[in-house]
């Protein structure tokens, strides 16, 4: 084994290439540490050896190599000298495993980890804990518990003073509501993050902005959505991560192609899938294919659109998530209503309507009963889709105050239909 100084050299160079933004050769002066060391290391070389395990695997995450990551999260976890590093590799594993899809594995990470920071009473352990298990809850449509386990994260947080964490709970609480169709509530959530990633980082801070720009884009405001988007991805590409990248290209891909600006935005949502899939990143994957559907549909390209809702739905049953189950018999519902087959669509939609109820889903709840009210087979069944379609939409805009937001949404196509085969005066908003 080398002298200690030379030991501290490798971590020394690490560090400052890193600080540069020269990741690859970050990640080898971590990796000459730790072939340069063993796990029976005792004093200052193991608690070195620890931070080379988590910093090199945290680049790995950030640079599309999910498997050495989760590898090195599982190296740090076997040689952890601490009760707190325990916890602290289980939070890492599971954040990990829910990075790569595998969110029921993420669950058992993070309970684990709950548990030994309860029975020896680490508060941050504890915070990152709940924070995992909320985000991996949300992945697999449990999205009240998830909220509810965010909202206790922050607490902790906030007693801890970890601003950084703090943050991103935020953003993962501002999923969440999206995810809900609580648009008013995530804005709120990514604005509290984006106060700390802009003195944290600029990955930080893009991927805060790509979250905010979304949910302008739910809202149908897609000029903000755009501006949003467009900045981070600016930021980004100075980054040159693609972790981050590949989502922000769906992103401006799906506001582009909203847009009716298919030929620019096609592109970008494809290179977001192929970027996903070299990373191994099923979450922007099974997002990029949820646009495509939609987009090359609108393109005209039914079996092309075809392909994807169906590889969106191997997916979603592959990694458990209900809510991407959910997404994918809607657009396999649109496919089947695009080719005239009236009771493919009906069976997709009634497959749908159950998952979203289920993951309270009200984005996409009130375009399944708004969808399905075209395909009723009388007028009294299609009124009560048209009514319930029309709730749904009042319960996303009741709490949004910015008039302008409000109207955006109010003058999407879909909307509009909704709001016309209404009563008058049924809907107050």
């Amino acid at each position: 084994m080398e002298n200690i100084t030379t030991l501290q050299e490798h971590l020394e160079r690490a560090n400052e290439a890193r600080a540069q933004g020269k990741y690859w050769q970050a990640i080898q002066h971590y990796t000459d540490y730790l072939s340069a060391t063993v796990p029976e290391s005792v004093g200052l070389v193991h608690d070195l050896r620890l931070e080379a395990l988590v910093q090199r695997g945290d680049l790995l995450h950030q640079l599309g190599e999910p498997e050495a990551a989760l590898a090195g999260y599982n190296q740090y976890y076997l040689e952890a000298g601490s009760s707190e590093q325990a916890v602290d590799a289980l939070v890492r594993i599971g954040e990990q495993q829910a990075n790569m899809g595998d969110y029921y594995a993420a669950l058992d990470a993070h309970r684990e980890a709950l548990h030994l920071a309860e029975a020896l009473n680490i508060t941050a352990g504890r915070a990152k804990a709940l924070k995992g298990m909320g985000s991996a809850m949300m992945h697999v449509g449990r999205t009240e518990e998830a909220a509810e386990n965010l909202r206790r994260a922050l607490a902790l947080f906030s007693q801890l003073g970890d601003d950084f964490e703090a943050m991103r709970a935020w953003n993962t609480l501002g999923i969440t509501y999206s995810f809900m169709g609580a648009p008013d509530k995530a804005i709120q959530a990514y604005k509290e993050a984006l106060q700390t990633a802009r003195t944290v980082g600029e990955r930080q801070t893009a991927l805060t902005l790509s979250n905010i720009g979304e949910c302008f884009q739910d809202l149908y405001n897609l000029d903000q959505a755009l501006q949003y988007h467009q900045e981070a991805l600016e930021i980004a590409e100075s980054l040159k991560l693609e972790s981050v990248r590949a989502d922000l290209r769906r992103n401006l891909g799906a506001d582009l192609c909203l847009l009716g600006r298919l030929d620019e935005g096609l592109p970008m949502l494809y290179r977001s899938l192929e970027i996903s899939r070299a990373m191994s990143d099923p979450e922007v994957e099974m997002q990029a294919l949820f646009s495509l559907t939609w987009a090359e549909l609108r393109n005209e390209r039914p079996d092309v659109a075809f392909l994807h809702a169906s590889q969106l739905l191997t997916l979603s049953e592959q990694h458990k998530t209900r809510l991407h189950r959910a997404r994918a018999l809607h657009v396999l519902g649109l496919y089947h209503f695009d080719q005239g087959e009236i009771v493919a669509a009906q069976e997709m939609w009634q497959r749908a309507l159950f998952l979203a109820h289920e993951t309270n889903q009200r984005l996409l709840l009130w375009r399944i009963h708004a969808n399905m009210a075209k395909v009723a087979p009388n007028e009294a069944l299609a009124a009560v889709h048209w009514r319930i379609a029309g709730e749904v939409v009042q319960q996303i805009l009741e709490p949004i105050e910015d008039q302008d937001l409000r109207q955006g949404f109010l003058d999407f196509p879909l909307v509009n239909e909704v709001l016309a085969h209404l009563p008058a005066g049924a809907l107050l908003i």
